[in-house]
């Protein structure tokens, strides 16, 4: 998931498409610009995979949610369904279970762009299975490198917002992932200090701390 896109890196993987690459994406991707403002129409999506934003829903209890592809297999997605319309020549790979439109591909140039509404990776990443694990690698199993060695991070970590008003800054963490998680944030205050703040996040939890200029 790619949060965070500016205007500029949206034409960079535009033209990676046209000149031949794949381009894959999820639920939310460049949903905020690189000054961290919503983008309430979420147009990277038309521009990058050909779809329009419709609506966000939340799975119950952030859960798993099917994704049931037109050649049968289902993979399995979490916490979201982002619901979108395709748009003219954007084809439809996969559905909801009520027939909302799940999973896209949109051919541009050389290339294409698949777009999953959910989060499959973080799915695939916490309770991974076979049928979702070959769904997700099939279009980077042929890209034409050679295979080298597998490199293996340890990349779980909260999501965290920095919101500020003219006296304070509030730091927001959210852990999406069904463990705890620790961490570390300095942020550097107006006054030039320094502020460290640590600690650890339950499964699924929530906080903020508030920190005065």
């Amino acid at each position: 998931m790619t949060l965070i896109l500016s205007k500029r890196e949206v034409d960079i993987l535009e033209e990676f498409v046209l000149q031949g690459g794949t381009l894959v994406g999820e639920s939310f991707t460049g949903a905020y610009n690189e000054h961290g403002i919503l983008d309430e129409r979420m147009n990277a999506l038309q521009k990058l995979f050909g779809v329009k934003h419709y609506e966000l829903q939340a799975t119950p209890d952030w859960g798993p949610i099917d994704i049931l592809l037109n050649d049968g297999r289902i993979l399995k997605g979490t916490q979201y369904r982002h619901l979108i319309k395709a748009q003219k020549g954007t084809e439809t790979l996969a559905t909801f279970p009520d027939g909302q439109v799940a999973m896209t591909k949109s051919v541009k140039g050389k290339g294409k762009a698949i777009f999953i509404g959910s989060f499959a990776s973080l799915q695939y990443n916490n309770f991974p299975d076979m049928i979702s694990g070959k769904i997700l690698a099939k279009d980077f199993d042929l890209l034409g490198y050679e295979h080298l060695t597998d490199v293996t991070f340890y990349n779980k970590a909260p999501v965290i917002r920095l919101l500020e008003s003219d006296k304070s800054l509030v730091i927001v963490l959210v852990n999406h992932y069904s463990e705890r998680i620790d961490y570390n944030v300095e942020v550097m205050l107006d006054s030039g200090n320094t502020k460290k703040l640590t600690g650890t996040l339950d499964e699924y939890q929530g906080k903020y701390e508030i920190l005065y200029k």
